[in-house]
């Protein structure tokens, strides 16, 4: 399943790469969640969010 989650930041962030102070900047994050069933429920659940991609929407990373 894949999806966009719409938020304003308005908390710490804490990153792979520490923690992002509040920018009160409203930020789009892309998510795919993996899920696993056995007999008709889920069993697991993976999540997988772009990090990298919210960084970069918070001026906490650049591009060269």
């Amino acid at each position: 399943m894949a999806f966009r989650v719409h938020a304003r930041h308005v908390d710490s962030l804490s990153t792979p790469l520490g923690q992002v102070p509040a920018r009160g900047r409203d930020v789009t994050v892309q998510v795919i969640d993996i899920l696993t069933l056995q007999d008709g429920r889920i069993r697991e659940i993976w999540i997988m969010a772009d990090t990298f991609g919210r960084l970069l929407q918070l001026d906490a990373l650049r591009l060269k």
